[in-house]
């Protein structure tokens, strides 16, 4: 038997006392000062340390009868993580990989879904060094603009073009990885830790209110009026809160930060500060220590909370956040979101009331992040039976209903009836998606899709269809709700009718749904330019701006890639009665480019389209030397000059607030919509 070790008594004490709260930051207990607990607070601010201003609590002494499994189980975990976030960081190169049966004929129709094959450098030697790299493949949506861009590269005979390397050498994006502490990597903390990070109660309240108050509508599965009310009790006795009430409240508190942060003047550069990924990691923390994955009440809200923190911090088209959706409706499913509240009795009406719309968010940003990532849905259609909640306000009912009032009708706009059209449209636009991978797609197919996508479009509430560019005015509050339904149409009619800028029959039917995929692309690009005028010319849009606008990239290269399958078309075949011209496409991509290349401050996604697009007009410009005279290829010399973002009044007036450069900037040519 081993002889234990004794301890002197002072020493047995402390190690069985609970760790002390420090509420008071390092510097400021150095120096004896008094802290007002901010992030950094007033005494390092003033004395330049807001760095160094940290809070930590004290920790016990180090158990030195730690066991070596236990240390190699945690150095496990390090290595699991570091090579789980080496993988989300290394670039992919794209390339297409030939057909085996040998190079087809130049008038054989080509298949727009063509698996994209990438190439990842192993950094794991394998046992015989022979092979110093794997080749990985890596799905992409047949329907998603990097398919469609590698139909026209092979169209212009650069099968050993590498996409990836050029756009990734082209530019350097200050790009944050996507959070795996929902996958387990966090520490454990517990109430008192999480208290201690907390924000003075001023700056609490304030962005609180910033998020609460902004009128975004993926906020809807929070009940404003309900939450606040807790938020008050909860300031009266902190500690009988719940890690998971917890969890939502730092992420209300990181896009409090962030709204704020894109809507102070002189502050909305791309880089987020630092209370962001702080408040965004308590809420990781709170929501992993509360045990997600065990039913309870605000888990699900926290987690759709969370991914959608995520999503806004996600501007470089990663799939890491197509990963984390996965495990949050995983969750949600666990909890019975899917399902109607009705199932459940034990649930009140307020309560299944929140559910409908909280699943209606999470299905909403899974569609979303589908489209923009070029992956499948995570949630696809199946036995979940949740209907779409009522069109009410916040305001309209509360936890203490019995029976819910009756919805407001659907010509009254409203976050709610936004959402349920946005449902809609993605939902039908994911059937063409999927459908599209099917190549080819049989004409009887193809007109039974278009059927539905044209009554799902004349279904959606007025107030949300965009009708005409002179109906769109800036004095209504809906324009940009209003665009991004239409652009989610528009591309989907792209999407469904694409097929035949890659084949060459020729026959009436083929060139009128030619025609309607390359008119489609060209709204697109309209409605962005049109969007863009609309929050010039009203102050009342820069609380809004920040909503939505990244995705609509996506679209925007889907528009730009039909158009240069369009262009190359017009340049290989004889087509008649085309809507536009090789010459007028042409001055639309160049002008594209130019106004996302050369905005006054470009966000890491618009720099990066402008380059995918500058990439295939040089394509388009070596492949066609006899077309010269109509095209140059963007360099340096021969960008058009665009009159400087300071000659507007508003911008003037607003004294360089630019706020609106979040938006992805398309100017139209005026030869096109005129």
């Amino acid at each position: 038997m081993r002889p234990s070790r004794a301890l002197p008594q002072g020493d047995r004490k402390r190690r069985n006392q609970k760790p002390r709260v420090l509420f008071s930051c390092k510097p400021c207990r150095d120096r004896k000062l008094k802290c007002n607990r901010k992030l950094p607070c007033d005494n390092c601010l003033r004395r330049s340390q807001d760095v160094s201003c940290q809070y930590t609590t004290e920790s016990p002494p180090h158990d030195e009868s730690q066991t070596l499994q236990t240390r190699l189980a945690h150095v496990e975990q390090r290595l699991l993580y570091l090579e789980t976030a080496f993988q989300n960081q290394h670039a992919l190169h794209v390339e297409n990989e030939p057909s085996s049966t040998g190079p087809k004929n130049s008038q054989q129709e080509t298949s727009p879904n063509d698996l994209t094959r990438q190439h990842i450098l192993d950094t794991q030697p394998s046992s015989n060094n022979s092979t110093p790299e794997t080749a990985a493949v890596r799905f992409i949506n047949p329907s998603h603009w990097r398919a469609i861009m590698n139909n026209a590269t092979r169209e212009l005979g650069r099968r050993d073009y590498d996409v990836s390397t050029e756009e990734e050498s082209a530019i350097t994006v200050d790009s944050r990885p996507i959070s795996l502490r929902l996958f387990g990597f966090v520490k454990e903390a517990g109430i008192n830790d999480l208290l201690a990070a907390l924000p003075a109660r001023n700056d609490a309240d304030s962005l609180v209110s910033y998020c609460l108050d902004s009128g975004e509508p993926s906020l809807i599965h929070i009940h404003g009026p309900t939450f606040k009310a807790e938020y008050e009790e909860f300031w009266k006795s902190p500690s009988t809160v719940s890690l998971a009430w917890l969890s939502l409240l730092f992420g209300i508190f990181s896009c409090g930060v962030f709204i704020q942060h894109r809507l102070t003047a002189g502050t909305a550069e791309t880089v987020l500060p630092k209370t962001f990924d702080f408040y965004r990691t308590k809420c990781a923390t709170a929501l992993t220590n509360a045990n997600y994955t065990i039913p309870g009440r605000y888990k699900v809200e926290a987690a759709v909370m969370y991914l959608g923190i995520g999503y806004l911090q996600s501007d470089d088209l990663r799939t890491g956040i197509s990963v984390l959706i996965g495990i949050v409706s995983r969750v949600a499913i666990v909890m019975g979101y899917h399902r109607d509240p009705v199932t459940y009795p034990e649930l009140s009406v307020f309560e299944g009331e929140m559910r409908r719309r909280t699943w209606l968010v999470l299905v909403v940003l899974d569609y979303t992040i589908a489209l923009r990532t070029g992956l499948l849905p995570v949630n696809q259609r199946g036995p979940g039976n949740a209907t779409h909640p009522r069109n009410l306000l916040d305001d309209d009912f509360g936890p203490s209903v019995t029976i819910l009032p009756p919805e407001r009708p659907n010509t009254e706009t409203s976050n709610i009836s936004f959402m349920v059209a946005t449902e809609q449209m993605l939902s039908i636009a994911s059937e063409v998606t999927d459908a599209a991978s099917e190549f080819p797609l049989t004409l009887e197919k193809t007109m039974e899709l278009n059927d539905r996508l044209e009554a799902t479009w004349n279904q959606i509430p007025a107030p949300w269809r965009v009708y005409s560019f002179n109906e769109v005015t800036g004095d209504d509050g809906a324009t940009i709700q209003r665009f991004s339904l239409g652009m989610t149409y528009q591309r989907a009619r792209c999407i469904l009718h694409r097929q035949h800028l890659v084949t060459q029959k020729g026959d009436r039917d083929s060139n009128a749904l030619r025609h309607v995929c390359v008119d489609s692309a060209r709204r697109i690009l309209q409605y962005q330019s049109q969007l863009f005028q609309c929050v010039l010319s009203s102050p009342r849009y820069r609380c809004r701006v920040w909503f939505g606008m990244s995705r609509s990239i996506s679209d925007c290269l889907t528009a730009a890639m039909v158009i240069c399958l369009e262009v190359i078309n017009q340049s290989r075949i004889d087509i008649t009665a085309q809507s536009l011209t090789r010459k007028e496409l042409l001055e639309l991509l160049t002008t594209t480019h130019a106004t996302w290349k050369f905005s006054s401050r470009p966000s890491p996604e618009t720099a990066k389209a402008a380059d995918i697009v500058a990439m295939m007009l040089h394509l388009l410009e070596t492949d066609n030397r006899n077309h010269a005279h109509d095209f140059q290829a963007p360099t340096t010399n021969n960008i058009p000059t665009f009159e400087p973002l300071s000659s507007f009044p508003f911008y003037n007036s607003q004294n360089n607030l630019s706020t609106f450069d979040m938006f992805d900037w398309v100017f139209p040519s005026k030869s096109i919509l005129g």
